[in-house]
């Protein structure tokens, strides 16, 4: 395992969401840089934070998850993708996509770790 630390960005809609979110990754030692409520923001504060990891909610308002996923992997290879939603039905796509992972809400600590070492394995 690499000894850099890993840092990830948190995009949801739902602030409440996104604070539980990012308090659980920095249980796991995750480095949280950037934090957005929408796909346009995201992407803004894209090059700024340089994350190795974006975690997205699947239905926001404007583009979802799933396209934000696809935009921000065409923009880097080395970027992983960890989508997150109160819904299973949008994982087949996700992992079409070449989503690193797609957990469901209310998400759980233990799963969160095998995401996060996922997106570890491919720093």
């Amino acid at each position: 395992m690499s000894t850099r630390k890993l840092r990830a960005m948190v995009v949801d809609d739902e602030p409440l969401a996104r604070d539980e979110l990012v308090f659980l990754l920095e249980q796991l030692d995750v480095k949280v840089v950037g934090e957005a409520g929408d796909a346009p923001a995201a992407l803004a504060g894209l090059e700024a934070s340089k994350p190795h990891v974006v975690f997205v909610d699947l239905r926001m308002p404007g583009p979802d998850g799933l396209a934000l996923a696809e935009t921000l992997m065409k923009r880097s290879d080395s970027l992983s993708v960890v989508v997150v939603s109160a819904h299973d039905d949008g994982a087949i796509r996700a992992y079409e996509a070449g989503v690193v992972d797609y957990l469901l809400k209310p998400v759980r600590l233990e799963r969160l770790a095998k995401a996060v070492e996922r997106a570890r394995e491919r720093m």
